[in-house]
This record gives C-alpha cells, structure tokens and sequence, in this order.
C-alpha cells in the first residue's frame, strides 16, 4: 500500500507545478499625472519598457519607448510596458498621480522624487528602489 501512495506523489508535483509558474496578469494602459512642488517647470526624462510612453492627448497608437517632457504634463503608458522609469533635470523633484484607467491600488499611490522606477507587479505599477550608480571617492 505504501509503494502505491508513493506512486501517486511525483504525478501531484506535475499537476502543481504548472499553477505555481502561472503568467502573471496582464497590464492595462493608464495615465499618469506629472507635477512640480513649485510654479516651476521641471524637464522630466521618461522611458517606458517595453511598450512605451505617448502624450495622453495623443490619440495615435504610436507608443515611444522614451520622451522627454515638462510639467505638468499627461502621460499614458501602454498596456504591454513593464517598467517605467522618470529623472528629472536640475535635481527638481516630481510627483506622479495614477489617473485615467488606473486600479484602485494605484491610485492609492503617491510617488514622488528626482529619480523613480514604476515597476507592473500583479498587472499594476508599484514604484521599487532603484539602485543609483557608484561614485569613487577621490583622495590626494
């Protein structure tokens, strides 16, 4: 009996094992809302991977894979793109709001800085530390 239940165990590993690596949920396009914390303009450089960023007043499926913008300013992200990643110029901070077409989840986000990564985890953008480059340190 206890060779049969033994059998039985690597044919429930395979029935498992395919819901464990399940694609994970798709992504929706959404807007997101770009402001300065002064009356200032900040130049932002933007670059959407892999689909990519547009104007959201454009109503063309042309998507780029990087803009450069000002604030304030409109952009959607298109459904394909994973990982979006805003700098600004002149070490200016900006805040980003979820808008149109956003998930509850995301428009209860209020990122804000010089330098973020909006990342698609579960099919919605969460924003994720990003690792900023080494510089060495001089001596005399």
């Amino acid at each position: 009996m206890t060779l049969k239940v033994l059998g039985l165990l690597p044919l429930a590993a395979i029935a498992v094992w395919p819901s464990a690596y399940a694609r994970p949920q798709a992504g929706h396009q959404v807007v997101l809302h770009l402001t300065s914390f002064t009356s200032q303009t900040v130049i932002v450089h933007v670059a959407a991977s892999p689909g990519g960023v547009q104007l959201a007043a454009d109503t063309s499926q042309h998507f780029d894979e990087s803009r450069t913008v000002q604030t304030p300013v409109d952009l959607r992200i298109s459904a394909r793109t994973d990982s979006v990643r805003l700098m600004t110029d002149s070490n200016r901070a900006i805040r980003v709001q979820f808008t149109d077409g956003a998930s509850a989840a995301e428009r209860a986000l209020a990122p804000w800085g010089r330098r973020l990564l909006l990342v698609r985890v579960d099919g919605d953008f969460r924003p994720m530390a990003e690792a900023q480059p080494a510089q060495p340190v001089r001596t005399r």
